[in-house]
């Protein structure tokens, strides 16, 4: 399933050499870092929909093979929200894709954003928000299997 639905980087949205294979999806890229730990990126001024989480999760999985890996979640310029999405992220089938979920946020919308999902959804994971990535990652790798 996963050579079909992942590939190598060659000319994509995040030319990230830290990603081993992404997919593409509607509102931005999910990757899997060399380390072993998912990265979602959004691309700018997103409105993340329920059918936008259901996809995401739906690549961690594929990029997780089976097992449950903490996320970076760079949600950077995000719009909007659904709160059908919200939920769906912050419950069960989420939690069976991933370990603990960094956000990185970089905008006012987006810190409002993530802070809403934290405080209001309560997701069935170590959850936590930043705005330097090299630090969501050193908190991520206390989560690795």
């Amino acid at each position: 399933m996963t050579g079909a639905n992942a590939r190598k980087i060659e000319n994509s949205f995040t030319q990230d050499p830290q990603f081993e294979k992404e997919i593409q999806i509607r509102v931005g890229v999910v990757g899997m870092r060399h380390e072993g730990i998912l990265h979602f990126k959004g691309y700018p001024h997103f409105d993340f929909k329920y059918d936008d989480a259901v996809e995401a999760i739906k690549a961690q999985k594929i990029l997780g093979e089976g097992t449950r890996r903490p996320l970076l979640a760079d949600v950077g310029l995000i719009k909007t929200m659904e709160r059908k999405a919200r939920l769906y992220l912050g419950g069960k089938e989420a939690a069976s894709a991933v370990s603990a979920v960094a956000i990185i946020v970089s905008s006012p919308v987006a810190r409002v954003i993530a802070n809403f999902f934290m405080g209001m959804n309560k997701p069935l994971y170590p959850t936590r928000m930043f705005s330097d990535t090299e630090v969501a990652l050193k908190w991520l790798r206390e989560f690795k299997n």
